[in-house]
């Protein structure tokens, strides 16, 4: 399997028509192995202009020069950010207009009330979620890593098993293992297997290995990174059910949430904390470097009080308090004048055309160059299977002499035993 991330593609003037340049696709074509698919990839493409994203500089972790093309990348576009930083640029003057000189100060654990009710509201009016959360089941984080690294070190014991749904977030094993979990994948189901039986049957394996439950489940339900699946409402509530019966804390990436394409159809179901009656079971974490800008290093963790009481008492934390005050002072402004939201709209129109001009290319040889495992309805991925029995990873490192990087599926695994079943997709 191959994973493609969407974001890529054109400056903000450019026409909105091809993905990457016809001459990278036949590049792809060849190392496949088809030089007829990749000859016409050319002539397809004779007379279109190549549009290119650049991002260079210092602040900038995954530069990008004229001429490359990165599906690995899941990150807002320069031309995304700049109109994050009208929005920002805005939002920070209002807030430092004060004369009051605490907002520079130690601010409380979990994060200033101001920004955790703004917040609170975001979430409920742009159907996130079906109820308003509290604001004390709010605490503000630097992003969704952080609240993961949070939740591992600090709600369950170390040296226990974690879940995590494979394929997964490829840093995510990373973040678990250094809490000193140990990471197991949860295989995807199998045909006419839901996400909750495959979950049970998880369990038990591990239970019958270790002698205990895994103590924890990692999950990305909602345009998944890196599949773009997005968990049925009937088996969210099932998963949930089966999580507060085995007593395993069910961690939920919920950083996609909001970012369905525009559309009814598209809109996904509510998040698992919305299935967990007692709320102590689902821990939801969120961020807005997807909606807004990485580079704010601002996110949340929803929770039940007494489960951010433990988080709180994180050594950092207790040495600095809230992690990013004066970012949630800025953001706090931007949620209340309607900035934020309809910047996020504009993220998902955008995310929607680059989607469809990415399968379109795509569509032209599918079931012979590769198989889509899911069509997209939000996010920023997309997965693929290829066909013929070519290899991701040699792919992966052959294409990157025409220009072109891409997520090889082995790096998604969630454990060294779903990396070589991986080793082939």
């Amino acid at each position: 399997r191959t994973h493609l991330r969407m974001r890529l593609l054109r400056a903000a003037a450019a026409p909105r028509r091809l993905v990457a340049s016809p001459t990278h696709l036949a590049s792809v074509a060849r190392l496949c192995g088809h030089p007829r698919l990749a000859r016409g990839m050319h002539k397809q493409g004779e007379g279109r202009a190549a549009a290119w994203t650049q991002q260079t500089g210092e602040h900038v972790s995954s530069p990008l020069e004229p001429g490359e093309v990165n599906f690995a990348l899941g990150q807002p576009s320069p031309a995304l950010l700049a109109g994050a930083m009208d929005v920002v640029r805005g939002a920070m003057a209002e807030a430092l207009s004060s004369s009051d000189g605490t907002l520079l100060q130690y601010t409380r654990r979990v994060g200033s009330h101001a920004f955790r009710s703004a917040l609170a509201d975001f979430l409920a009016e742009g159907g996130s979620t079906p109820k308003r959360p509290d604001e004390e089941t709010l605490m503000v984080t630097n992003g969704v890593s952080h609240g993961l690294a949070l939740a591992c070190a600090h709600l369950v014991p170390a040296g226990r098993v974690a879940l995590l749904a494979d394929p997964t977030y490829f840093l995510a094993r990373n973040i678990v293992e250094q809490a000193g979990l140990v990471a197991r994948a949860l295989p995807p189901p199998a045909d006419g297997q839901g996400l909750a039986a495959a979950f049970a049957a998880a369990c038990d394996a591990v239970e019958a290995e270790t002698g205990a439950q895994p103590a924890l489940l990692y999950v990305v339900p909602t345009f998944c990174n890196p599949t773009a699946e997005c968990v049925s409402a009937d088996e969210r509530q099932k998963l949930v059910e089966a999580a507060r019966g085995r007593g395993v804390l069910l961690v939920s990436d919920d950083v996609y949430q909001m970012l369905s394409f525009p559309g009814e159809a598209n809109v996904p179901p509510p998040p698992l904390r919305s299935f967990d009656a007692g709320g102590r079971t689902v821990v939801s974490l969120g961020s807005f470097s997807k909606y807004l800008a990485p580079g704010l290093r601002l996110g949340w963790v929803e929770a039940h009080p007494d489960l951010l009481t433990q988080l709180t008492d994180d050594g950092v934390i207790v040495s600095g308090g809230c992690v990013n005050p004066l970012a949630s002072a800025a953001v706090e402004k931007a949620l209340r004048s309607g900035a934020a939201r309809q910047h996020l709209d504009g993220t998902r129109r955008e995310l929607a055309e680059r989607c469809a001009a990415l399968t379109e290319a795509l569509a032209r040889h599918e079931g012979e160059l590769w198989e889509t495992h899911c069509p997209p309805r939000g996010g920023y991925f997309l997965w693929l299977r290829l066909l013929g029995g070519v290899e991701a990873p040699r792919l992966a490192s052959q294409a990157v002499a025409h220009q072109v990087k891409f997520c090889a599926g082995p790096r998604c695994a969630a454990d060294d035993a779903s990396k070589g079943r991986r080793g082939a997709a």
